[in-house]
């Protein structure tokens, strides 16, 4: 049988050059993300689709606080052509910036077919 997983990310840090500098920390826990609206409640994050390089706009990335106490950002990972981003705001990153993420793959049901 076919099992769906569901890739959910509280934070998610990647370089694209598609915005001016931040100053570190950059810290996002998705809260406000309500699945279309990234780049309003977090200045300088973009959702994005498209191998290699993404193209900015929309993505298959969505608000669900089905599984955590809290709303966080959520993709279904059920076929292997999925090419969907979250860009964080860009940073120079030296040898003392730390990377923090939580991630987690969780299988929300099985698909007998």
């Amino acid at each position: 049988s076919m099992k769906t997983i569901v890739l959910t990310f509280s934070l998610v840090l990647g370089v694209l050059f598609v915005n001016a500098q931040e100053e570190l920390p950059i810290f996002n826990d998705f809260t406000l993300f309500n699945g279309t609206d990234l780049n309003e409640n977090y200045p300088g994050w973009y959702e994005g689709d498209g191998e290699n390089t993404p193209e900015i706009g929309s993505s298959a990335w969505y608000s669900s606080a089905e599984l955590f106490d809290k709303a966080v950002a959520v993709s279904f990972l059920n076929g292997n052509d999925h090419r969907d981003w979250i860009i964080t705001p860009t940073f120079i990153a030296t040898e003392h910036t730390k990377l923090t993420f939580n991630a987690a793959l969780t299988i929300l049901y099985d698909d007998p077919a």
